[in-house]
């Protein structure tokens, strides 16, 4: 199975709410840019980019049951999921600017996030 179809199996998932689905793929989208731009390996990205999908019913369990997003692909995905949290809730600039600094390890999220925020 490819990206793109277990993205359909989410929608098909997710059918009719639309805030879920916008959500997912803002994260996927975030998660997907900061993992290349991170240099992953195409397995590890593959596991970052599911994960990024279901990431909202699914985590928790993949961790615990597979323990297959427990390094740098889930810190990426903690940081696009905050990226955009943050911009859906308009957190505040503090909010934002302390959530980089104790919980932001990876530099393409770093910088992603200083230019979203326009920091």
């Amino acid at each position: 199975m490819n990206i793109s179809e277990i993205m359909e199996k989410m929608i098909d998932f997710l059918s009719g709410n639309v805030r879920d689905i916008e959500h997912m793929m803002k994260v996927w989208t975030y998660s997907k840019t900061i993992g290349e731009l991170e240099g992953l390996d195409e397995e590890r990205q593959f596991i970052l980019e599911t994960a990024a999908i279901i990431h909202d019913i699914a985590c928790p369990l993949c961790r615990e049951k597979y323990n297959s997003v427990d390094g740098v692909d889930w810190q990426i995905l903690v940081e696009a999921d905050y990226i955009v949290n943050a911009v859906e809730s308009a957190y505040s600039r503090e909010n934002i600017v302390n959530f980089m600094e104790k919980v932001m390890k990876t530099e393409t999220g770093k910088r992603l996030a200083k230019k979203v925020f326009a920091l």
